[in-house]
């Protein structure tokens, strides 16, 4: 997916400043979106890669 290779590049940006990027109107449509593809919110994501670390 796209937005998580995005996410995993630049973790410093902002959820909204990826769902621009990525062409989102709104950040509410790229994290229902996200959601539908992953299973998890995108900060869930970010939070999960950063734990990891």
């Amino acid at each position: 997916m796209c937005a998580k290779l995005l996410m995993d590049a630049h973790p410093e940006q902002t959820i909204k400043e990826t769902a621009y990027e990525l062409g989102f109107p709104t950040t509410a449509n790229f994290c229902r979106y996200f959601k539908r593809a992953t299973g998890i919110y995108p900060q869930a994501y970010k939070d999960m890669k950063k734990e990891s670390k």
